[in-house]
């Protein structure tokens, strides 16, 4: 699993049924600037990256509950060296044997 997560070419988040963080992949470093033990566990709303949080809220918690709708979009953020970037974003649940378990966000930077 680890070397999935590492040789992963986007940033990958698994949030639990709480929204607190259980994954965050070596990419998602490399754009905010949090490596995974700063952010395991913590609900992922209170964290301080260049996300524009605020807007992804409902996309997320609408991905969260509904539990069978993949959700996609993009933003303009501030990666960890204070550039503004393009933000693809895909939101898909987490199932296990047919049970929500939590929610993975998939991330790129792409070229606007």
């Amino acid at each position: 699993m680890e070397s999935i997560l590492t040789s992963l070419k986007m940033g990958m988040i698994v949030l639990d049924h709480r929204l607190s963080v259980q994954v965050w992949n070596d990419r998602m470093n490399e754009l905010w600037g949090l490596r995974s033990e700063e952010t395991y566990d913590r609900f992922f709303f209170d964290l301080d990256i260049g996300l524009p949080l605020e807007q992804l809220r409902s996309m997320i918690r609408n991905c969260h509950t509904e539990r069978n709708d993949n959700r996609e979009t993009k933003v303009k953020a501030v990666n960890r060296r204070g550039k503004t970037i393009s933000c693809r974003i895909v939101c898909t649940p987490l199932k296990i044997e047919q049970q929500h378990q939590g929610t993975i966000l998939l991330m790129e930077v792409t070229e606007d």
